[in-house]
């Protein structure tokens, strides 16, 4: 049906049938590249050859905008919340820069708070999710040594082993 055709029709305006028209249109395209894998993943490998420079340069702006856009609700420079190490937030190098902790299994966030960074746009909602998370900002070193599963049990026996006695109260 053409779209002069549904004008006259009842409960059929423009808006809606644009709304309805892009709708099947990206199911039209999710099925081919669903039906047709093999084809599509050439055609991006050939594009990604001949573009690399491209697809590098898009690759580092969009993510690092990203990245940019969160400044604020973390801190561009802080230091490790175990050894007091300065850390720099979006630095580049691995061993000076901000290692999020999972505190908890719990956390809404279950993938690398980076990665989940890079691929949410900063708002309200996204930050009240970042917030509740409680990210701990460890330098790399600690963050590598310091397990998610029983924490508690580890700092204990840490604890046990340093000044070879029991802590009753923690």
């Amino acid at each position: 049906m053409y779209d002069w055709q549904r004008e006259g029709q009842k409960g059929m305006n423009n808006h809606s049938w644009k709304g309805e028209k892009r709708k099947t249109q990206r199911e039209i395209s999710m099925k081919y590249r669903h039906s047709h894998r093999e084809q599509c993943r050439e055609r991006l490998k050939k594009y990604r050859k001949l573009n690399i420079e491209k697809v590098k340069i898009w690759r580092k702006t969009s993510l690092s905008n990203m990245l940019h856009k969160w400044v604020g609700i973390v801190p561009l420079k802080t230091f490790c919340e175990m050894c007091g190490k300065e850390i720099f937030y979006n630095g580049g190098n691995k061993a000076t820069s901000i290692h999020f902790d999972h505190k908890s299994r719990k956390a809404p966030i279950k993938i690398s708070p980076s990665t989940w960074l890079m691929s949410h746009q900063r708002n309200t909602k996204n930050e009240l999710i970042w917030k509740s998370c409680d990210f701990g900002m460890l330098c790399e070193r600690c963050n590598r040594h310091l397990p998610t599963d029983n924490r508690e049990q580890f700092v204990k026996n840490a604890i046990k082993y340093v000044f070879g006695k029991n802590l009753t109260n923690v």
